[in-house]
């Protein structure tokens, strides 16, 4: 069987590199770093009734509880920042917006709780 059955191999033998394939051998013996991130997908639900509210997908893992809600905020324009409590349980504590996806203790898909405060005044406005 001929290996290459287009060419001379003894002329490649010849060559100090080969193309296959848009690739060098220089290419094959790089050793690269892979980037690879984990992205994590964010589930948003409602405490009393349990329906999914929003699904975010490629979130990623060094977001903060805040860039969420802004992200919650683009889709949804009437649930402001400040008005969204986010939990991981619905009975449980709102998170605090400077924690971040990764280090809070769910995998890679995130059940999060949304608790709508309502409006939410200032001082200057109550006296």
């Amino acid at each position: 069987m001929d290996l290459f059955p287009y060419e001379n191999p003894e002329t490649i033998r010849g060559c100090d590199f080969v193309v296959w394939h848009g690739y060098r051998s220089d290419d094959w013996t790089r050793h690269r770093a892979i980037n690879r991130v984990a992205y994590f997908e964010v589930e948003i639900l409602d405490p009393k009734s349990k329906a999914q509210l929003c699904y975010l997908d490629k979130v990623e893992p060094n977001a903060t509880v805040g860039e969420i809600k802004n992200l919650l905020h683009r889709l949804y324009p009437k649930w402001c920042p400040s008005r969204q409590a986010l939990k991981l349980h619905p009975e449980g504590k709102a998170l605090k917006d400077e924690e971040v996806l990764e280090n809070l203790p769910v995998g890679t898909t995130a059940t999060i709780f949304l608790q709508d405060l309502g409006p939410q005044l200032s001082w200057t406005m109550v006296k």
